[in-house]
């Protein structure tokens, strides 16, 4: 046994360590059959709350690329001008020390990338498919509070994938100790130093834009396309690992891969949502509530 205060919790490592092989397979078919029943739950409350069939994809694969690549594109152009309003002479400076870089880059790339989302409505049509609603299918409101609802029956899923996640990692060698995205970070920093302007305008980058823009590209494309072509569970497997892929980061020793798990799994719940329900305003809701949680539970800290 490793040696702790009386007051000390053990950590996951410790736990780990502590435990034998058959500790460790029960932990692990607890831990799945929680996130089983989380997805089952989620899938009798999406069909329940069902609205308009959306339609189906009329066009190929070259939406998809096009899509990608403008998506892409906006982010680069978008923080780049954002870095040059704030001015090119601070990148050098750690974002914790000065924040402003970052949020400038975040803030460019979350508007541009809005104009993106504006032009994907119209993007099927000009590789000539059919106009495609990208599974606005519903109602606004009661989409984004199934999603939000959604959030709460995954929840327990969502420790329990995120448990797994680590687990395996921590079994590999992995050291996951002070692993956090780069936004994580930011919203860390600022919410120390006070600054309840910036937060805000971070908050609405995480819980509006963002969830926004990569739900319409994430689900409302790919997935659909994919699950149209190769079948739901292939779609749902692919689209999620390529969502999980985008939000890898780099810090100086290598990949960050901590929160591959968690996000790849926020993915797939998300597109089961939108193969139950129909309405993509219930994946943003989901996404939405997701990040809002993540973010509020840091403020709380």
């Amino acid at each position: 046994m490793s040696e702790r205060g009386s007051h000390d919790s053990p950590s996951l490592e410790e736990i780990i360590a502590d435990s034998s092989g058959g500790e460790l397979s029960l932990m692990l078919l607890l831990l799945l059959l929680v996130t089983a029943l989380s997805i089952l739950a989620i899938g009798w409350f999406a069909r329940r709350r069902r609205g308009a069939e959306p339609s189906k994809p009329t066009w190929g694969f070259e939406v998809i690329l096009a899509a990608f690549g403008l998506w892409i594109l906006m982010q680069l152009v978008g923080g780049l001008l954002g870095i040059a309003v704030v001015g090119g002479s601070r990148v050098a400076i750690p974002p914790e020390e000065d924040p402003m870089v970052l949020i400038a880059s975040l803030v460019g790339g979350g508007l541009f990338s809005l104009l993106f989302a504006a032009g994907l409505l119209k993007l099927p049509a000009w590789f000539g498919g059919e106009p495609d609603s990208l599974a606005f299918s519903g109602s606004m409101v009661r989409g984004l509070t199934t999603g939000a609802c959604t959030f709460l029956l995954w929840l327990p899923g969502m420790i329990s994938t995120t448990l797994i996640w680590a687990s395996g990692l921590l079994l590999l060698g992995f050291d996951l100790e002070g692993e956090q995205q780069q936004v994580v970070q930011l919203f860390t920093s600022l919410s120390e130093k006070g600054s309840g302007a910036l937060l805000s305008l971070l908050l609405l980058f995480a819980v509006g834009v963002a969830p926004f823009v990569e739900e319409l590209l994430f689900r409302g494309l790919l997935f659909r396309w994919l699950a149209a072509r190769f079948g739901v569970g292939a779609g749902i497997l692919f689209s999620s690992l390529l969502f999980g892929a985008v939000h890898l980061e780099f810090s100086g020793d290598g990949l960050l891969f901590g929160a591959l798990g968690p996000v790849a799994a926020l993915g797939a719940v998300s597109a089961w949502l939108l193969h139950r329900n129909g309405n993509l305003w219930a994946c943003i809701g989901l996404h939405a509530t997701f990040n809002l949680a993540q973010l509020s539970m840091l403020l709380l800290n």
